[in-house]
């Protein structure tokens, strides 16, 4: 749809109707545009989650892994001795 510049007071009813059309479009764009930011933010979080259970995981394999080296370090100082 194309409109052409009414001057003001000419047409009341067509200009009032294209600055209708014209805010409920601007609304839409802004609704979408918020829900857009929201699903984004909304994943973001999902995303900064799961990287702190995964890096909890490897804190606990990293731990049981040090656990691992010293028990083995502690046997070894007994046969030694």
């Amino acid at each position: 749809m194309s409109y052409t510049a009414v001057r003001a007071g000419s047409n009341d009813t067509y200009t009032t109707k294209y600055y209708q059309l014209m805010i409920e479009r601007l609304l839409s764009l802004l609704y979408i545009w918020c829900f857009a930011t929201l699903t984004s933010c909304f994943a973001q979080k999902e995303s900064i989650s799961e990287l702190y259970a995964q890096l909890d995981r490897a804190i606990e394999q990293s731990q049981h892994y040090t656990k691992q080296k010293e028990s083995s370090i502690a046997q070894l100082k007994e046969l030694i001795h």
